[in-house]
C-alpha cells in the first residue's frame, strides 16, 4: 500500500510541494515512481523502515536523501529513573505548569528564542537549500500549533517568576503510544537539570493514561 498526501502546513511556509508518503507491505517500485510523479511533489517526507532499494526508486526520480530522522522506544528503566526535582525548581525560583491548565499566552520573543533553541541542531537549520528565515518559521509555527492549535496533546513549559518561558516539552498520543515531540530549555538555564525536570513531567502524564510505549524521534544526518 503506498499513500501520499499534501502536507499543506510545510508547503505555506516552503512554498513549494511538500508531501508526506508512507508505505506498508511490500512495494513495487512501478507502482512508487507513479505514485511520486503523481503527486508533483518538490519534497518529501517518506515514513518507512530503512530500505536502500526504496531510496534508490526515490533517487532515481531526481530526490537526494536530505537526512534520516531516527525514532526511538524509551526503554521501561527510563519511566522509574525520572522523578521530579522540586528542590532544584524552588532553588531557582521557577514553576512547571502544565499547559492546558495555564492559560499562559507567550510573547513573540520567547516562542522565536525557544524556536532557534530547539531548531538549531535539526537539518532545517543546516540544509544549504532552506533558507534561515524559513527554518525559523517552520520551528515557531510547530511551536504555536503544539501551544495554541492542538497539535500536541500536552505541554508542559517552566517559566520563571514573571511567567516567561524558561523550557517546555511537548507531548502526543497516537494509537495508544506516547511520543515526545519537542523539548527545548532557555541557554541561561541549560545543564542544572531542568531537561530531566520536563521529562519526569512526561513520564508521569503517560504513566496516568496507562501508556507504557513512548518514543521520541530524533534527526540521523
Amino acid at each position: 500500500m503506498i499513500k501520499i498526501y499534501k502536507d499543506e502546513f510545510d508547503s505555506a511556509i516552503f512554498h513549494k510541494g511538500v508531501f508526506r508518503m508512507v508505505t506498508s507491505g511490500s512495494v513495487i517500485a512501478g507502482q512508487l515512481e507513479r505514485a511520486i510523479k503523481g503527486a508533483k511533489a518538490d519534497l518529501i517526507f517518506y515514513s518507512v523502515d530503512f530500505d536502500n532499494k526504496i531510496i534508490k526508486v526515490v533517487e532515481k526520480l531526481g530526490f537526494n536523501l536530505m537526512s534520516i530522522r531516527n525514532t526511538y522506544k524509551l526503554p521501561a528503566d527510563f519511566f522509574s529513573g525520572n522523578v521530579e526535582n522540586r528542590q532544584l525548581l524552588s532553588d531557582l525560583n521557577l514553576r512547571v505548569l502544565k499547559h492546558s491548565e495555564s492559560g499562559l499566552a507567550f510573547g513573540k520573543d520567547e516562542v522565536l528564542n525557544m524556536a532557534n533553541i530547539i531548531g538549531v541542531t535539526s537539518r532545517y537549520f543546516h540544509d544549504a537549500l532552506i533558507r534561515r528565515i524559513v527554518a525559523r518559521k517552520i520551528y515557531i509555527a510547530w511551536l504555536e500549533n503544539s501551544l495554541y492549535k492542538h497539535y500536541a496533546d500536552e505541554a508542559f513549559t517552566i517559566v520563571d517568576p514573571a511567567s516567561r518561558l524558561v523550557g517546555l516539552i511537548t507531548l502526543k498520543i497516537r494509537e495508544g503510544s506516547g511520543y515526545i515531540d519537542l523539548i527545548g530549555v532557555d541557554t541561561g538555564y541549560q545543564n542544572k537539570g531542568l531537561g530531566r525536570i520536563l521529562l519526569a513531567k512526561s513520564v508521569a502524564y503517560f504513566k496516568d493514561r496507562n501508556i507504557k510505549d513512548v518514543y521520541v524521534a530524533t534527526e540521523g544526518e
